[in-house]
């Protein structure tokens, strides 16, 4: 396996989000919403890694096909991310789900509030409410985490 390759969501990885149809456990459901089809794998699972979750459970996930690698030439562009509002977009949906996964109903608050969000400069002006959000769930090193990535998320994203 290539750790510099970048895997991304499939249907299924996006409904188990979406809906929890497959009831994944929480560390597997985490390192689901870890994979964000721009980061490449040894990111992803260094960050996994303090979490507690082994380099194991990547393969589970690929094996049960909630998610797989980007195709050959998609790299570059899942890296580039030049359209703004996609890149508005998956970071709110990262926001928003990992919230949600570490809080379930509970999120519900922030979640509003995410709606109202209509840039990046929004979404960074939501990180202390994030990081509380996190904060609520009881889980510093996960906060510590999802906190660090979406501060990368929000740097990739910075505007002009």
């Amino acid at each position: 396996m290539d750790l510099g390759q970048i895997y991304q969501k499939t249907e299924k990885g996006y409904e188990e989000i979406r809906s929890r149809r497959f009831k994944l456990p929480k560390r597997p459901r985490t390192l689901l919403i870890l994979v964000d089809g721009r980061t490449p794998l040894d990111l992803v699972l260094g960050q996994a890694r303090a979490l507690g979750i082994e380099d194991s459970t990547v393969f589970e996930l690929i094996g049960q096909g909630f998610i797989a690698p980007l195709g050959a030439g998609a790299v570059e562009a899942g890296l580039a991310d030049s359209d703004p509002e996609e890149r508005f977009r998956s970071t709110q949906r990262f926001m928003n789900e990992s919230v949600v996964n570490a809080l379930g109903l509970r999120a519900l608050f922030f979640t509003l509030k995410l709606e109202r969000c209509a840039s990046l400069s929004d979404l960074r002006e939501l990180m202390p409410a994030y990081q509380q959000a996190l904060a609520k769930a009881g889980d510093p090193v996960q906060a510590e985490v999802l906190t660090a990535r979406l501060q990368l998320l929000l740097a990739r994203g910075a505007e002009p």
